[in-house]
């Protein structure tokens, strides 16, 4: 409450936010205190106003992003640290990304995956879908301040038709979905939509390697207008699925190109069914990665190579 109260206190932030910054950044500090700290910083107190951008380690390099202060993962970027962002997908993203020739960021955000992917892989083509119109600007802002000349923003969303199509964005925040259940405080944004293998086609995209998608819930529309490029190009797919997710549609889509379904864990990536894995008891939101059985032995051992 007092963090609340003093965001809305005129020149706050900018008293506060470095103080609470170089605190996130003192390891002598207990990591709890920290996480604390920082925890309370990203959700209550606005960037400084000065802040224009920042640079900010993760995945074992180091991105610059552009300011946002409603952006949540800018906030938690700036106050925290991206390395405890979802460590085990951030390692896995990066292991495969040093490979990649073609890599795809669905539902790009803030951009945290497309922007390492660009320092890790300079001369891999990237290309970033953000829908919504303020963050793909904060995106493109991002990219050209970290130098990421391979990276392309499309400000569109993805799915199985090509045209216009309802974002659903939230007020106070980043969040969006093509789902309005997914969004509480959302208002409705008219943004184009089309499909990854349109996009292939148009752009003439071969050699897909890695595809990411976080779409809020959206993720078999994208899956499924992306067929064609995963049957021609067997890139790896890692994505995120919420608990209510429409698990039997996705394994069958899956299991119908070859594909193994495996969850991330902390040095593993075990074999499961999305439908065993989501659901009734399951975590609400869990990150995920489809691989073509034929790159199952290979993903594998770069994830125990890692890990040792």
């Amino acid at each position: 409450m007092l963090m609340r109260y003093l965001s809305r206190v005129p020149g706050v932030p900018e008293v506060l936010g470095p103080i609470a910054r170089g605190i996130g950044r003192m390891h002598v500090c207990p990591s709890g205190f920290r996480a604390t700290i920082g925890e309370a910083c990203a959700t209550h107190l606005a960037l400084p106003g000065y802040v224009r951008s920042f640079t900010v380690p993760v995945g074992g390099t180091q991105v610059t992003m552009a300011a946002r202060p409603r952006v949540s993962l800018v906030s938690l970027a700036y106050y925290r640290g991206l390395d405890g962002f979802e460590p085990s997908t951030v390692a896995l993203f990066a292991a495969l990304v040093r490979k990649a020739r073609v890599v795809m960021d669905v539902g790009a955000n803030a951009g945290i995956f497309a922007l390492m992917a660009a320092r890790l892989r300079p001369d891999a083509r990237i290309l970033a879908f953000e829908p919504h119109p303020l963050v793909a600007m904060s995106l493109a802002k991002s990219v050209e301040l970290s130098g990421a000349r391979n990276v392309e923003v499309l400000p569109t969303a993805l799915g199985t038709n090509i045209g216009y199509t309802t974002l659903f964005a939230s007020v106070s925040d980043s969040l969006t979905s093509l789902d309005g259940t997914r969004v509480v405080d959302a208002i409705e944004l008219t943004v184009p939509v089309t499909t990854l293998d349109a996009i292939a086609h148009e752009r003439k995209v071969v050699g897909v390697d890695l595809v990411k998608v976080d779409v809020e819930g959206w993720e078999l529309p994208v899956f499924q207008g992306a067929a064609a490029t995963f049957a021609r190009d067997r890139p790896v797919v890692i994505f995120e699925a919420l608990g209510d997710a429409p698990a039997a549609a996705i394994d069958e889509f899956f299991a119908s190109l070859n594909y193994e379904i495996r969850v991330i864990a902390e040095g593993s990536l075990p074999r499961v069914t999305l439908a065993s894995a989501t659901g009734a008891g399951a975590a609400p939101e869990r990150n995920f990665v489809a691989v073509p059985a034929e790159r199952v032995p290979a993903v594998l051992d770069l994830v125990n190579s890692g890990s040792r």
